[in-house]
């Protein structure tokens, strides 16, 4: 519960819910991958130049992510279907809707950003 005073004095109660955001479930349950909006302050301490990509800032143990060997602190820069243009992306939202659709066992290309090197993977999608 928290308490709100209005523009006329009058303190008023008000419930808090948590909402799980669609696109991060569909990220980790297609990835395994826990990601977040990339801050232009997090890309900095990055040392990135541009804050470009979604960052990971959790690998669940058993997943594709970590089959593949992204880790927690990389910046997912570029998805594609493999064997095909990989597109850039710059929210968790946009990897979503890389990832809707596809079919169980897909394999994409993906390339991370880690310590101002990039490197290329594909990873079979859940």
């Amino acid at each position: 519960l928290l308490a709100i005073e209005g523009s006329d004095g009058v303190r008023r109660g008000a419930t808090l819910t948590p909402v799980v955001c669609p696109d991060r479930v569909l990220v980790r349950d297609r990835t395994g991958l826990v990601t977040r909006l990339l801050s232009p302050s997090r890309a900095w301490r990055l040392g990135l130049e541009q804050p470009r990509g979604v960052l990971v800032v959790g690998v669940l143990a058993a997943g594709p992510g970590a089959e593949v060997g992204v880790q927690t602190g990389d910046v997912l820069t570029h998805v594609g279907l493999a064997g095909g243009a990989a597109q850039a992306i710059n929210s968790p939202g946009e990897l979503a809707s890389l990832l809707r659709g596809l079919p169980p066992r897909a394999e994409i290309s993906i390339t991370v950003s880690r310590g101002g090197r990039a490197f290329r993977g594909r990873l079979r999608v859940k």
